[in-house]
């Protein structure tokens, strides 16, 4: 049948009535059973279709779209990439099986749409749809540390209260913890060691100390920074130890400066009175300044250290000076400034009124009477002078400043004193005292060639020569050995008499 004699039955329809279309159009041909088979046909299978894409992915990301499809009754002649919905993107390779795209980068978390449709070669399509989050693209800042820092004191007494406080910050946010810790010294417990500020009671000990502590901080996004800081702990003693002590750090200071100038001039009789001093003093005080005086004694090399020094060069003598006593022979020495330095430096630190020392000047003695500013007045009850005459008016009373006393020494082969007692304007009884040894060199020539004759034979080095001249006293060797490292002495006198 052709598309032509369709077309002449059909002409009928417009005169006949229902059941006479029915019939012509069956009288046209299209009762025939062979003749639909043939028209009809097999009927076309839908071809198969997946998408095998992630469904998350970070801004910015480069996706893949995995499609794949498969055709029961034929071949796969098409594939195209279509975006349904959400932020547009550009999809390349649009008609391959695989196509990619290029994730948006957005603040927030967004869903694409995507579909794949498939055509066989019948014509036949299939499609699939895939769902792609983008998560929003999340934006790194660096963290800045906090500063963590303590406000405390450098030093406290025994047994007093201490407050640790936290001074630190956090420019970008805020300290969220603080983690106080000791990290050495003698063991203390802190209080409120996860606070801001925390406190604890300083021990109570029998000699200074230094305790170590550490502070951690950490801020609102992890970022910990720590500061550690040292507390010295005083010891605790009495107020007559204390001024002891500080005593001694007064001399210190003048005996550095007597160094100092040594150093310079090399002056045998400051030699003398450094060494009076270096081995009267102990390990307690002026450990640097003794190391140094060590150095420069022991410039030619050989010994180090402080204590192989003393052991090697002070007598027993320089060993039994007593701190006064040592004061006083650097006073005889030092420089008037260094001198006006120990009496500023005793006036601070010192309980007592007066400050007193002596300058000895040949024959005579002339006594310097210290008062300090907001004593007043010190009313003096008596004044002493063994084998001393005064060559001024004795005052009754010293007014605040300094006042010299000149005393001559009546016999120079016999020891001197002078004491001076008084009490000051709160009614506290103070005194000065200080003595002169003999200058008696009982026929000193005999004595001096003995001294003169061990150094030149190098028997005795000449810090002993000075010490054995200074004390008039003759030096001693054992029988037999042709002399010794350290050889004990004799005075002058005894000398003789032998």
């Amino acid at each position: 049948m052709t598309f032509v004699n369709s077309r002449k039955c059909l002409s009928f329809k417009h005169t006949l009535i229902a059941t006479a279309l029915i019939t012509f159009l069956s009288a046209c041909g299209g009762g025939s059973s062979s003749s639909s088979s043939t028209s009809t046909g097999d009927k076309n299978k839908m071809p198969n279709v997946t998408i095998n894409s992630v469904a998350d992915v970070e801004s910015g990301a480069e996706v893949r779209l995995l499609g794949s499809a498969s055709d029961t009754d034929g071949s796969i002649t098409s594939y195209q990439w279509l975006q349904k919905s959400g932020v547009g993107v550009t999809i390349r390779d649009k008609d391959q099986a695989n196509a990619s795209f290029t994730a948006p980068v957005l603040d927030t978390d967004v869903t694409l749409e995507f579909e794949l449709i498939v055509t066989d070669d019948k014509g036949g399509k299939a499609t699939e749809t895939i769902y792609i989050k983008i998560k929003r693209a999340v934006q790194v800042i660096e963290n800045k540390l906090p500063n963590a820092a303590i406000s405390a004191p450098d030093s406290i007494s025994s047994g007093a209260e201490v407050r640790l406080v936290s001074s630190s910050t956090d420019s970008d946010g805020h300290i969220v913890s603080y983690q106080w810790s000791q990290k050495s010294g003698y063991g203390v417990t802190i209080r409120d060691k996860d606070q801001a500020n925390a406190s604890f009671s300083a021990p109570v000990l029998a000699e200074d100390t230094t305790l170590e502590f550490e502070l951690v901080v950490t801020d609102d996004k992890g970022g910990k920074a720590r500061a550690s800081f040292s507390l010295a702990v005083k010891a605790a003693i009495s107020p007559k130890a204390r001024e002891y002590l500080t005593y001694k750090r007064c001399n210190v200071d003048m005996a550095s400066a007597v160094h100092a100038d040594f150093q310079g001039s090399e002056d045998l009789t400051s030699k003398a009175s450094l060494i009076n001093w270096l081995c009267s003093a102990q390990g307690d005080i002026g450990t640097q300044l003794q190391q140094d005086i060590v150095n420069t004694l022991s410039a030619d090399g050989g010994i180090s250290t402080v204590e192989a020094w003393k052991e090697a060069h002070c007598s027993v003598e320089n060993k039994s000076y007593r701190v006064s006593r040592a004061a006083h022979s650097l006073i005889q020495v030092a420089s008037d400034n260094a001198v006006s330095n120990w009496v500023q430096c005793m006036q601070q630190t010192s309980e007592h009124s007066v400050v007193c020392y002596a300058k000895e000047q040949n024959d005579s003695l002339l006594m310097h009477m210290n008062i300090k500013p907001e004593q007043g007045q010190f009313v003096v009850s008596s004044i002493f002078g063994n084998n001393l005459t005064n060559t001024d008016v004795l005052p009754t009373a010293f007014s605040a400043g300094e006042t010299k006393l000149r005393y001559q020494r009546d016999s120079a082969q016999s020891s001197a004193y002078f004491e001076v007692s008084g009490v000051d304007n709160q009614g506290v009884e103070h005194s000065c005292a200080y003595s002169m040894a003999s200058l008696d060199q009982v026929e000193a020539d005999e004595c001096e060639q003995v001294r003169q004759q061990a150094l030149e034979q190098a028997r005795i080095t000449e810090i002993q020569y000075i010490h054995y001249r200074n004390f008039d006293v003759v030096p001693v060797f054992s029988q037999g050995s042709g002399g010794s490292a350290t050889p004990s002495s004799i005075s002058c006198a005894l000398y003789k008499q032998e």
